[in-house]
């Protein structure tokens, strides 16, 4: 692993079930999210650990919830380069750990609303696939279908240091408030909400502050393409979907940084080289 890692967990398999969604050994099936089709019901995920990463799924990508907001946020003038110290993590040394760098620590994971027979991949813990935009090694990749309540998703949490005996890790705040947004590069069949998670819309249980009515999620639907594009979503650009307790969107409190597809979705999509800008 590079030393640029931080190594949050030794274990194999590590649940962790914050809200909805475990990052790494269960982050495949987040039963603890609850509903959030089409923009009804919470469902929201934690993980913790090496490959585990909680999530959260509330939101859905069908684009009926979000505000008209523009283009899909990608940069048609040149990409954006990321500066080191702002990489989430690009995948390169093939783990599910995000890059330890500027105080974040956290793991990729894998979260859906458990509908019975859906299948998603990969399954937990997490590993990223061989592959990637130009001469990129690794990309986080997810399939699935057969999800009928509020669908699936893909996330990283921001400061979640994981159990080292296994169980639930907890969600902390990361100040990302120096940023103007987040950046990546995404392929895929389908369009995805792109959710930020903040300390005000996650429970109490794990980790947040919000007491009732949790996880709706501020975000943006981003719909992807078969090739490989840089898209920005900016944090003046975010919206929760209305079916939950009303918060502001405070970058100095976010949580994770989740894609997600809505429900009955068959779908298939890629993302790498995620950072803020």
């Amino acid at each position: 692993m590079s030393n640029t890692k931080l190594r949050l967990f030794l274990g194999a398999c590590c649940t962790l079930g914050l809200g909805a969604a475990p990052w790494g050994c269960d982050a495949g099936s987040s039963s603890e999210e609850t509903s959030a089709d089409a923009g009804t019901g919470p469902s929201s995920g934690t993980t913790a650990g090496e490959g585990t990463a909680e999530g959260t799924g509330d939101e859905t990508a069908d684009g009926t919830a979000d505000p008209p907001t523009g283009d899909s946020g990608s940069d048609s003038e040149g990409d954006i380069d990321i500066e080191p110290a702002n990489m989430i993590d690009d995948l390169e040394d093939g783990d599910a750990l995000i890059l330890a760098a500027s105080g974040r620590r956290g793991a990729w994971y894998t979260y859906n609303d458990e509908t019975e027979g859906a299948v998603q991949d990969p399954p937990t813990p997490f590993e990223p696939t061989a592959g990637g935009p130009g001469t990129s090694l690794f990309m986080a990749l997810t399939s699935g279908s057969g999800f009928t309540l509020w669908g699936a998703g893909l996330g990283v949490d921001l400061n979640n240091e994981g159990d080292p005996d296994g169980g639930p890790g907890v969600r902390m705040p990361y100040d990302a408030s120096a940023h103007q947004g987040i950046v990546f590069r995404a392929r895929g069949n389908t369009a995805v909400r792109v959710k930020l998670l903040v300390d005000a819309i996650v429970p109490t249980e794990t980790g947040g502050s919000c007491a009732a009515d949790c996880e709706d999620a501020h975000g943006k639907i981003v719909p992807l393409s078969d090739d490989w594009v840089q898209y920005t979503v900016g944090f003046d650009e975010v919206f929760q979907e209305g079916w939950g307790a009303a918060a502001a969107f405070d970058a100095g409190t976010m949580m994770a940084v989740q894609f997600q597809v809505s429900a009955s979705t068959d779908f298939e999509f890629s993302i790498d080289d995620v950072g803020f800008y």
